[in-house]
């Protein structure tokens, strides 16, 4: 006597499945030839990460993607240290700043501006939820983490001008100790 099967099973993308007599799932197991991979890289300028610098010139720290992937992007993460990180009319351990901290992006061809802070605060109001940890040390440590959800980076040579994530320094930073920013995403 033959049992009826009690279900037919289907893939997530509908294609039925196979079992066997014995009532084992078949599987044909395949394995992409370039997984997605995990990205952290520090915004530079040249091959410099300290943004703790002079930049009333302007000092651009930029980074954009390979050639391989595009880029989904996750967050960026501002990194600050100074012997006292200070909220109110403060940029961390200094004076607020003049001009600002100026954080864009070019995803798709497409340009926005991020932010422009020029207080720890807007810092801290900017943030993912969570996204903000101070931490009393010696030095103090600051780190703001800003959302890039939904925004795709193209790779390198897919647009005359290529993506972009990138923080313009426009004010004298040199009185912290530290300052740098990293990118997080994920390759697609």
């Amino acid at each position: 006597m033959s049992k009826a099967p009690i279900a037919i099973l289907h893939a997530l993308d509908g294609t039925p499945l196979n079992v066997t007599a014995d009532y084992r799932l078949q599987v044909d197991a395949r394995v992409a030839s370039a997984g997605a991979g995990v990205v952290a890289s520090y915004l530079l300028n040249g091959s410099s990460a300290e943004m703790a610098i002079n930049g009333g010139a302007g000092v651009i720290f930029a980074w954009s993607p390979g050639p391989d992937h595009d880029i989904q992007g996750m967050a960026l993460s501002l990194i600050l240290e100074d012997a006292t990180i200070y909220f109110g009319e403060k940029y961390a351990g200094i004076d607020g700043l003049a001009n600002g901290v100026l954080i864009e992006a070019k995803a798709q061809d497409e340009i926005y501006t991020l932010a422009n802070v020029r207080l720890t605060r807007e810092l801290f109001q900017l943030c993912l939820p969570g996204g903000f940890s101070l931490y009393s040390a010696t030095p103090d440590c600051c780190r703001a983490s800003l959302g890039l959800e939904g925004l795709v980076f193209a790779k390198s040579g897919t647009y005359p001008v290529a993506d972009y994530v990138r923080v313009t320094i426009r004010d004298d930073l040199t009185g912290l100790t530290h300052q740098s920013a990293l990118l997080n995403g994920l390759e697609v």
